[in-house]
């Protein structure tokens, strides 16, 4: 009914759009869908290191700069989510944050 009501109003140029967008859609949920299954990090409680962790590596004194250190962790893992064992981050926060 709505997309007849856009193909009245608008013509056929919209009812393409609207699929292909509803299409995408599908696909964003599917892929959230799939990333939960495979429990990888979404937010900074789920990186397999802890604040305490980025302390001892880094030597970084408590306070902010350990929660910007930890997501840019988190933002590396949410791009290979196989990144996130404590040993690969705590190698990766000896070579780059040390």
């Amino acid at each position: 009914m709505l997309i007849a009501s856009f193909e009245d109003d608008y013509g056929d140029t919209v009812v393409p759009r609207l699929i292909a967008e509803e299409a995408d859609i599908h696909e964003l949920c599917d892929r959230i869908e799939q990333e939960r299954q495979e429990a990888s990090a979404v937010k900074i409680a789920d990186l397999a290191v802890s604040g305490d962790d980025v302390i001892e590596v880094t030597g970084v004194a408590a306070g902010p700069e350990v929660g910007r250190i930890l997501g840019e962790l988190l933002e590396l893992v949410l791009e290979k989510p196989e990144l996130n064992e404590k040993g690969i981050l705590r190698h990766i926060l000896e070579q780059k944050f040390r």
